[in-house]
């Protein structure tokens, strides 16, 4: 069992790309949404469906499919 609290175990599985597509300034406060209930687990197109799976895995969610308004998944640049 993780002792990490959640956000920080919810920050560990997302991708660190720190884009803001997800509506939140970075990775870490996208994870403390998640965590307190405030954001939904699927507003993350550079993690897409495999973070998504993740995420609800964690949570004990069902995944759901990449929100529209965040736009389409694309893999990670540079």
């Amino acid at each position: 069992m993780d002792e990490r609290p959640l956000q920080d175990q919810i920050d560990a599985l997302l991708p660190q790309t720190q884009c803001g597509r997800c509506t939140y300034a970075a990775c870490r406060p996208y994870a403390e949404a998640i965590a307190r209930g405030a954001a939904d687990i699927n507003r993350c197109p550079p993690g897409g469906e495999r973070t998504i799976e993740a995420l609800a895995a964690l949570l004990g969610r069902q995944p759901l499919p990449l929100a529209p308004e965040v736009g389409p998944e694309k893999p990670r640049q540079v």
